[in-house]
This record gives structure tokens, sequence and C-alpha cells, in this order.
């Protein structure tokens, strides 16, 4: 069966487009990616941003009237700088069980007095509710990530209180023993919390339908866990899964399945925020070895009309190939800049 005309995959990639303008000035080689060259030498440029971007900008503003205050509370690493400090996400921490378990119970011990609770939903992410709700704007955790926090801090009337007590978190933290053993192995100290997007999100954002699929690649990172929350207040189906297993359910899905999928891959976001462009590469070569390969085979087969590739900064809309449109020569990725200014 043919597919509908608007059955578009669109699949939303952080990082993907975002770093090249700089890093093609600033490094002569950046690798080589046969199947996202084919894509970008047939690829037309399209000025839409992904319909969730707003939304997990705006994650930390939302508020939900009536509910127990609850603040994302996920442990990073504090680096100070020259001029201040580097802000380090709990995805490049390696924190066990027992080490999550026991910063969460000496937070309690110290914040118990005042109301605050917090746990863990799992080692690198973790939650806590206030007994009150607190007047302030915070940024996101994806935001602060790999960048000097003072820009970062949390805003608004009950700001300054709220920055006290994030010094007072890590004065508790740092001579914890389970960070004397992290230093003993030359491993990066818990020695913060970052607070951040107070829960829980509206239950549904008007404007989207639950038609929508989306699909999230994990890879592990910290910065990844808040895509299910945004696609939930979005009212759309929301699934978990691996790369194994997306590549199944792009092999098993028929042209006439639902209009309209989301496919997330937030697996270059880290990468980005580190400025770490050795990282990087093969990340993005082995998407394209893996997962896009598997997309363009599904495209050219007939499954989605069209597949529109997005990062926060860029779109591109990519349409099945065709043999016979022999002009359409690759792209390479020093060229993809000009491509994404048209």
């Amino acid at each position: 069966m043919a597919p509908h005309p608007q059955n578009v995959l669109k699949v939303y990639v952080p990082g993907l487009f975002a770093p090249l303008a700089r890093w093609t000035q600033e490094y002569e080689d950046l690798g080589r990616y046969p199947l996202l060259e084919a894509w970008m030498g047939r690829a037309q440029a399209f000025g839409e941003r992904p319909c969730f971007t707003t939304l997990l900008e705006s994650a930390a503003s939302l508020r939900a009237p009536g509910k127990v205050a609850t603040f994302c509370a996920d442990p990073v690493h504090l680096q100070a700088g020259m001029e201040d400090v580097l802000v380090t996400d709990a995805g490049r921490l390696n924190i066990s069980n027992a080490e999550a378990e026991a910063a969460i119970a000496l937070l309690n011990e110290g914040f118990g007095e005042r109301g605050w609770q917090f746990f863990a939903m799992t080692p690198s992410q973790w939650q806590v509710t206030l007994a009150q709700p607190v007047e302030v704007r915070t940024q996101p955790l994806r935001a602060v990530a790999g960048q000097a926090m003072t820009a970062y801090l949390p805003q608004g009337p009950g700001a300054r209180s709220l920055i006290a007590e994030l010094t007072e978190m890590q004065m508790l933290l740092y001579g914890a023993p389970f960070n004397e053993e992290r230093e003993s192995r030359g491993q990066p100290t818990i020695n913060g919390v970052w607070l951040w997007g107070e829960q829980p999100i509206p239950e549904r954002v008007p404007g989207h339908g639950s038609d929508e699929v989306w699909i999230v690649v994990e890879q592990g990172s910290s910065l990844i866990w808040p895509w299910q929350a945004m696609a939930e207040a979005m009212g759309a189906q929301c699934r978990r899964q691996s790369l194994t297993e997306t590549k199944t359910w792009i092999q098993a899905l028929s042209a006439s399945d639902a209009a309209q999928h989301w496919l997330i891959c937030p697996w270059l976001e880290s990468s980005v925020a580190y400025d770490d462009v050795g990282a990087w590469m093969p990340v993005l070569s082995e998407l394209d070895q893996g997962l896009f390969a598997a997309l363009s085979q599904a495209l050219d087969q007939g499954k989605w009309s069209a597949l529109e590739l997005l990062d926060d900064q860029s779109a591109v809309r990519i349409a099945p190939g065709k043999r016979w449109q022999f002009w359409q020569k690759p792209l390479p990725l020093a060229q993809w800049c000009e491509k994404l200014e048209q």
C-alpha cells in the first residue's frame, strides 16, 4: 500500500547540524558519512523547528496548579575554573546504585527538616519534592551540561534562597565517603545537584494529536530522560527502546501505519554539549551505518512519503531515492552548511 501523502517520518537528532559552521572551520577532517552524504545530496532545506524544542526549553517554567512542587534534582560534577564553575552531567560520571542511594540518604538527612524529600528514579536521574512551591525559573540540565554555571543559575523571587540551598548540597556531598572512594579511583566526584523543571508537566499541550508515536533511542545519558515526559505532555504515544529494537520496528512497519512518526535520537547531544568532536564523529558514523541505513531502506521502500531530519537549528526534507536521478550527487559534510542556508 502506498504511504499517505502526509506520512512523514520526522527524525530529531540534536547536535547533528548545530556545530558544523564552527567545526568545519576549526577541523580539517570531520569524517565521511556515506548515507548522510547521499541524503544531503538530494535534501531540501526548510525552516521548521521541532515542535517540542520550545517545550523543552521552557520546561523549567511549566507549572501545574495545585500539585506538590517537584523538581528534577540531577547529580552533577562541578569543576572550578579560572573564572567560573563547569558542569558535568551524570551521563559522564558512571554513578553506581550504591553511590546514588548513599547520596540520596545524605541529602534527605540534611534537608528533611525543611520538608524536602529526594529520591532516585535511576542512579543518574533524581528528583526532589518541596514542602512549598518556589517561584523561580531554572534551566534544564541539557542546556547547562558542559557549560559555565553562573549564566544558568535560577532566576526569580525565590532564586537567592534556592542558590544558597544548592551551595549547602555541595557542602553535604563534598566529604561523603563515596566521593573519597571515587577520588581514590581517579573518578570525578558527585559534588553537586542541578535543580530544574518543576514537575509534573501538564497532562496535555494543545495542538498535538495522540496518533503521533515517539521513539526514543536510548544510550544511557542523563540528558535523555526528559523526552518521555515531553512526549506525554504533547499527547503522544511514547516508546523508549534500544537501537536494535528501533531497527526491528522500522523493518516491521507498514506503509499503511500511523500518518506521522517522530524518532528522537539524542546520541550526539552530549558530545556537542562538551564540544567533543572526537566523540561526535564515531557516534555519527555508527548512526550512519546502522539506524540511518535502516531508515533509508524503509524510505525507498515507500513506507514514508518523506523523511525530515532536524536538530535545534536546522531541518531538511528527504524524498525517497530515485535511481534515475543521477545528478543528485552525495554532498560532503563540509558543504552541508551551504545547503542548510539555502
